[in-house]
């Protein structure tokens, strides 16, 4: 990432995205959990994070690779996603909304 008001020498800064909880199994992971403290969450970049990973397992010749991804928003509601690829190669998420008991 380049930000153009720092000194030259100084412009550059890496992004390493990461989830607040991250299970891995062979090396890649398995689940995600995104938990939101802003008034308007977005899920986007868990999302984009879920998708790089489904590619690589795909890259790795990684048979029928499911991640489970969890947003947990600010009042506590939670959104379970699942990603795989698909056939024509593009990666594709299932939103799950559940009431949870108890």
């Amino acid at each position: 990432m380049k930000c153009a008001t720092q000194p030259r020498d100084d412009q550059h800064r890496s992004y390493e995205p990461r989830s607040d909880l991250l299970i891995l199994k062979s090396g890649l992971p398995r689940l995600l959990v995104e938990v939101s403290s802003t008034e308007t969450p977005d899920p986007t970049r868990m999302l984009l994070q879920g998708a790089a990973i489904i590619r690589f397992a795909k890259f790795l010749d990684v048979e029928e690779f499911v991640l489970v991804a969890f947003f947990i928003r600010p009042d506590g509601k939670v959104t379970r996603y699942m990603l795989f690829q698909g056939n024509d190669e593009v990666v594709c998420s299932a939103p799950y909304k559940n009431k949870f008991v108890g």
